[in-house]
């Protein structure tokens, strides 16, 4: 929002077309004020008039006037994420929790524009090195060149139709259509250079559930669904139902196993996406203890 600032208000900025003039409103208060003029100049001076009449107004009428910003509000959050609020808190009090989880997301959108690229560009090389790692995933002499062109390809395909999706939270059922529709564009795009012509749904999942991780952890993106299928998180399985990651080609196996995972973060009253993160956290604590003995 454009705005202007004068003894703690602020006011909007405005143009009307059909009446060819700016104008305004104070903001982030209950009372209306407006104001108007032909110039940005004029709207100043006529929005500092606007304030100093507004004032000038509830002196007169022994009224209190609103104040902007007076440091409290209240919050409706329904009986979910109030639960869920409280159970997170750690013992603190909400007031002090939701006060934390305010700097912090307004920390996560002060990163710059060349800031959130440069991390953006160092999740999808993480991401896509983890998904091919472990997969014969090109055909034999296959250039860098074709398999780097594949690779942007296949990115920027994701961050032009997919993305932008999961600004907000989407359902499994969702995320499962899109993980085909990327099964099907990177078949498309690696027709020449993939093995069998065809780009594997375990690479897909690895490749979009992991950058969808590291961009949610990073408040860029909403809590995915899903999370990414690996040899670790196959492993808390129960051993018939394990199977290499490497191996998952149908997505009916990838839907089976999902519920699975699933079912045990919901023994743990999580969603998938934060009992995953959970094993991480636990996973990595335990190899850091176990070298500094």
């Amino acid at each position: 929002m454009n705005a202007m600032e004068y003894k703690g208000y602020f006011g909007t900025v405005e143009y009307s077309a059909a009446d060819h003039c700016l104008y305004g409103r104070l903001a982030y208060i209950r009372d209306l004020v407006n104001y108007e003029a032909t110039t940005v100049e004029e709207l100043k001076s006529r929005f500092h008039l606007a304030v100093d009449d507004y004032l000038a107004s509830c002196e007169a009428r022994g009224k209190q006037p609103n104040r902007p910003f007076k440091g409290s509000f209240n919050v409706r959050t329904g009986p979910e994420l109030h639960k869920a609020a409280v159970m997170a808190s750690g013992g603190k009090s909400l007031n002090a929790f939701v006060c934390e989880a305010i700097r912090t997301s307004i920390s996560a959108m002060a990163i710059n524009e060349k800031q959130r690229i440069f991390l953006v560009s160092e999740f999808w090389m993480l991401s896509w090195n983890a998904s091919v790692q472990r997969v014969e995933l090109y055909n034999e002499n296959t250039s860098e060149t074709k398999k780097k062109d594949f690779r942007n390809r296949v990115i920027g395909w994701i961050e032009k139709e997919l993305l932008e999706q999961y600004s907000s939270e989407i359902d499994s059922e969702k995320h499962e259509e899109n993980l085909e529709k990327l099964i099907q564009k990177g078949s498309e795009f690696g027709k020449d250079i993939l093995k069998d012509g065809k780009y594997p749904l375990s690479v897909a999942q690895k490749l979009l559930n992991l950058q969808l991780k590291y961009l949610w952890c990073y408040n860029i993106k909403a809590k995915p669904p899903h999370c990414p299928v690996d040899r670790i998180i196959m492993n808390q399985l129960r051993p018939k139902d394990r199977k290499p990651w490497t191996k998952i080609k149908k997505l009916s196996e990838y839907k089976t196993i999902i519920s699975k995972l699933e079912q045990i973060a919901d023994q743990n009253d999580q969603s998938l996406a934060d009992w995953e993160l959970a094993e991480f956290r636990r996973r990595n604590s335990s190899q850091s203890n176990a070298a500094s003995t």
